[in-house]
């Protein structure tokens, strides 16, 4: 298939190539964990895409395009005596590109009358109300805790985790609770996992970095955290105002 086809069939502005084709460019081995790299970049260029305005969706959205094909083609177009890929890859085999960070899932409760009961996310938070932290993982590793008010992006706590349901604690050994003021606004927290311990403020300072100082979305933080090798959970609250 000649490159101005093979353009045409990876933008969905072509037919599908024959099978026999189709053979060949899956006979090509990908490095490991490009794909996952590839995919979750993808995904984080859909969610920055959504805020651009509406006439200039379709540049950005096809400069995008054009470039991830680029990539294909690249890794496509590999001669058969060499698995290596060929060209500046650099961007796409950075650190991380595993996927080897716990999977988390990130859980609230909100104390009432001095019992923690199940977080609504319909219902506003006022000052002096309490949070507590739950957070299941399939493995072990290191969680960092986040509160993201609009462009603000802080790191409240670090704690190693186990497989399983853990209790975010205070270095004390105290269940950590976040408790409402009159500067809180609505936004979300969020949980990073890593396999090792990353530091608090060079963990945030790379996320700030990929938002480019914009207000943070939920999905829209998950994604970059994944892009960087980690795994992400976050949950939005609103605050009464």
């Amino acid at each position: 298939m000649s490159e101005p086809a093979l353009l045409d069939y990876l933008l969905d502005d072509g037919p599908l190539p024959d099978e026999s084709e189709l053979t060949a460019f899956n006979e090509v081995d990908l490095p490991d964990g490009l794909a996952v790299k590839t995919l979750n970049l993808v995904d984080l260029e859909r969610t920055r895409v959504q805020a651009v305005p509406q006439q200039r969706t379709w540049g950005r959205g096809l400069s995008v395009g054009l470039a991830l094909a680029a990539s294909l083609l690249l890794v496509f177009a590999m001669p058969e005596e060499t698995s290596t890929p060929q060209g500046n890859l650099e961007n796409m085999t950075a650190k991380g590109l595993e996927e080897s960070a716990p999977k988390v899932h990130l859980k609230l409760a909100r104390m009432e009358n001095g019992a923690a009961v199940r977080h609504r996310t319909d219902r506003a938070y006022s000052a002096g109300e309490s949070l507590l932290f739950r957070v299941q993982s399939d493995s072990n590793g290191w969680v960092t805790l986040l509160n993201v008010q609009g462009s603000q992006i802080s790191a409240i706590l670090q704690s190693p985790i186990q497989g399983g349901d853990n209790d975010l604690l205070l270095p004390t050994g105290e269940i950590a609770q976040w408790s409402f003021d009159s500067t809180d606004r609505s936004g979300f927290f969020a949980v990073v996992s890593t396999i090792t311990e990353v530091s608090s403020d060079g963990l945030v300072q790379q996320l700030k970095d990929s938002t480019a100082g914009e207000a943070v979305q939920a999905e829209a933080l998950c994604l970059t955290a994944r892009a960087l090798g980690w795994q992400c959970d976050a949950i939005e609250v609103m605050v009464t105002e």
